[in-house]
């Protein structure tokens, strides 16, 4: 089909509203099943981090480093998803306005 396939998925969802909601494998545990993903299927990874100190452990299994809106703003993160070397994907908060 010729269509570029990449898989999505979160190892932490860090903005549940309710503290006993389930939030994820966690980061270890995560990202070994996305690297379980990416070698079974031959597919680029992409997920999102919500700390600056998650960017080096992602970067060693994502393709892709995905900002979440709500974490756009945050200078360090930024940085620190950047210095991985991998493509990020900020996604654009409803608080910034275009010239962010």
């Amino acid at each position: 089909v010729g269509v570029p396939l990449v898989f999505k998925s979160s190892f932490d969802k860090a903005n549940r509203t309710s503290s006993k909601s389930f939030r994820g494998p966690g980061l270890e545990e995560g990202l070994k099943i996305l690297e379980k993903v990416k070698l079974a299927y031959d597919l680029p990874i992409v997920t999102d981090v919500h700390e600056s100190g998650q960017c080096e452990a992602v970067g060693k299994v994502a393709d892709i480093i995905q900002i979440p809106a709500f974490l756009c703003r945050q200078t360090d993160l930024l940085v620190a998803a950047a210095k991985t070397g991998k493509i990020i994907n900020i996604k654009k908060g409803q608080m910034c306005t275009s010239s962010v």
